[in-house]
């Protein structure tokens, strides 16, 4: 049995991250997904509901938030160490140097080719976009 664990910051949560999470749950038997519990756009509970909802016609997996830094920390916490991961994807480049420094089996959560969402997500972390789109959601 393949077992992976995902860790990422859903803010917000983002087609490139929701097709990668679902090429990796095509992947593997069981997927644990850490969402980082840091509210930059909108609250952790709705990223957690998004990405849970996007992923809905998966049953492979479970989503977990968590306040931990993965850029500092010494090794896996005995929650994650006990779903016995073949492989940690990450989206961020510190946490991958961090964790692959002390040993762990650690992976690029894939990007989509083509798909880049730096402008976006940056607007929406800075308020410009959100205020815009405000008029035609809720957040």
């Amino acid at each position: 049995m393949s077992n992976a664990i995902v860790i990422l910051e859903c803010q917000p949560p983002h087609l490139g991250q929701i097709l990668a999470i679902k090429q990796v749950l095509d992947k593997h038997d069981f997927v644990y997904i850490y969402i980082i519990d840091k509210e930059y756009v909108i609250a952790v509970k709705k990223a957690v509901s998004i990405t849970t909802s996007a992923l809905e016609p998966y049953d492979n997996f479970r989503i977990y938030t968590t306040e931990l830094d993965f850029t500092t920390i010494g090794g896996l916490p005995e929650s994650m160490v006990e779903h016995n991961p073949d492989v940690i994807y990450v989206s961020d480049k510190h946490m991958f140097t961090h964790l692959n420094s002390i040993g762990m089996p650690v992976d690029f959560l894939g990007h989509i080719k083509g798909y880049d969402d730096l402008f976006i997500r940056t607007a929406f972390r800075q308020g410009i976009a959100k205020d815009y789109l405000a008029q035609y959601a809720r957040f």
